[in-house]
């Protein structure tokens, strides 16, 4: 082979790898044209073409009146009707177990010697029983005295005979303790409130009816200042409601 045919092929060869970069280049400034054709389409839409659209959106999702009415209605029958309805037609049966109950207590609570330190309250959806703690218990105490079963186990007998749920709700003075067994006052009061709880489910009232709460010293309804005051504030109060207890689920077998 002729030295110049070989140094033709050579030149040419060179010139073929010098221009490939354009072919790239040519590729990057044609994706980044339309970049920004895509960029300015977004940024300049039709005005009137918009609201066309957001109006026909608009109207595609808003109920018609009927159906706006329809939901309306349900609604109401859902929040207001049923409630209302089902508040008259309990209130007048439920109404009629606790004047009752209220008329079964106040007879026995007169014949025991501690009626001058338990308070009975008919409110419209509960009746209150509130006893003073000297009554139940001694001071600093949760273990029921002796003299407290004759008074619980009379309101007992009462309350067994129903189905409605009860709370039983513990209640102290400002006066610190700070006990092994009670580092605070709800501790206290919580643990009053489960002792009523337990005598009244080992006297016939189903425990699933019944719920023991604690509030320590934060629920006065005297002042704290006087020894009265705090006096007043030591108790008790065994609400029972005006709903029945709600039958509990049974939890089916894996």
């Amino acid at each position: 082979m002729k030295p110049d045919n070989l140094l033709t092929r050579y030149l040419h060869r060179q010139e073929d790898n010098n221009d490939r970069w354009m072919v790239s280049y040519a590729d990057f400034i044609t994706l980044l044209l339309g970049f920004f054709i895509v960029m300015y389409s977004v940024s300049s839409l039709d005005g009137e073409k918009y609201q066309v659209i957001s109006e026909a959106l608009s109207q595609a999702f808003k109920p018609t009146t009927k159906t706006q009415a329809s939901h309306q209605s349900l609604l109401e029958r859902v929040l207001v009707t049923e409630p209302k309805q089902n508040a008259e037609a309990h209130t007048q049966e439920e109404l009629a177990v606790l004047n009752q109950l209220t008329r079964s207590l106040q007879n026995t609570l007169s014949q025991l010697d501690e009626r001058k330190s338990v308070r009975l309250r008919r409110q419209p959806n509960r009746v209150e029983i509130e006893i003073e703690s000297q009554v139940l218990f001694q001071v600093g105490q949760a273990d029921l005295s002796e003299k407290s079963r004759t008074l619980l186990t009379r309101v007992a007998d009462v309350l067994s005979t129903l189905s409605n749920r009860i709370h039983v709700e513990g209640f102290t003075d400002n006066t610190p303790i700070l006990t092994s067994k009670f580092p605070s006052n709800w501790e206290l009061s919580s643990a009053r409130a489960a002792s009523v709880v337990r005598f009244f489910a080992r006297n016939g009232i189903a425990p699933e009816r019944m719920a023991a709460v604690g509030y320590g010293e934060f629920r006065p309804v005297d002042d704290n200042a006087t020894p009265e005051g705090r006096h007043r504030n030591r108790r008790v109060l065994i609400v029972i409601d005006a709903n029945l207890a709600e039958t509990s689920l049974e939890v089916p077998k894996p």
